[in-house]
């Protein structure tokens, strides 16, 4: 803590040198372009401060959905390969794998529209929170009904040779198990095309809270900006001096 206070007071003992000197050789001209510069500055951050940045990502909509979609595809493909298969696709195998794939590409279409239909950036936000507590919800679901019910059985059904009622519990047990898995993942790679751009936005639009008045009231200042920018920084490197 204290090696990141003395690299901040550094730095912007510096800023403050470099500033102070603009201030003292630019002349009047170079001065007033600095302060039409910021004052520029400002009306666009009070302009995406006024604007729903949530616009941003709805407007996309169709492709944050697309690159969820062709995520989902590219790990469906992985596992296919992933599988040592001898014979050609069977009528089994494309009802297997709708019943593993299919739920969790279902609920990513959903999840992801869902996300994006939400009025405001703080809802989309809580939506995507319960998104992905619901995504990850089934596999301990599914790991305490495994522990209640299946693993006292466990000897009596991991039998060679098992009759018609074990052999499906067996596949039924392996059936549940592989389709909460892969509905996870798939699920997850619909969420992350839509939360991490909704992530970044939150703090982008944070940051625009934050920046807006403080550039308003620079741009503001009557003496003009880099007078502005002296007083910020000698009450900066004061700060920094006395909690250093």
């Amino acid at each position: 803590m204290k090696e990141f206070l003395s690299t901040a007071f550094i730095i912007s003992a510096a800023t403050l040198l470099v500033v102070s000197l603009l201030e003292v050789f630019l002349d009047d001209v170079q001065k007033a372009r600095i302060n039409t510069l910021v004052v520029r500055f400002w009306n666009v951050l009070d302009g995406l401060k006024a604007r729903r940045l949530l616009d941003l990502l709805e407007a996309r909509q169709r492709w944050l959905v697309g690159t969820g979609v062709l995520l989902a595809a590219a790990f469906v493909f992985w596992a296919e390969i992933r599988i040592q298969r001898t014979e050609p696709l069977s009528v089994t195998d494309i009802i297997i794998a709708c019943i593993i794939f299919g739920p969790g590409i279902l609920f990513g279409l959903k999840i992801a529209n869902w996300i994006l239909r939400a009025i405001t950036l703080f809802w989309a936000v809580v939506r995507a929170t319960i998104s992905i507590v619901i995504t990850f919800l089934p596999l301990p679901l599914l790991a305490g009904i495994e522990t209640v019910f299946v693993l006292p059985i466990l000897p009596s059904i991991a039998t060679q040779n098992p009759t018609l009622g074990i052999a499906l519990l067996q596949l039924l047990i392996i059936l549940a198990t592989l389709t909460s898995t892969f509905f996870t993942a798939i699920a997850f790679m619909f969420w992350c095309p839509v939360a991490i751009p909704l992530a970044v936005i939150n703090v982008a639009s944070a940051l625009i809270f934050v920046a807006e008045p403080v550039v308003r009231k620079i741009a503001e200042y009557p003496k003009g900006v880099l007078a502005a920018v002296i007083v910020i920084l000698v009450a900066l490197v004061a700060f920094l001096k006395a909690i250093g």
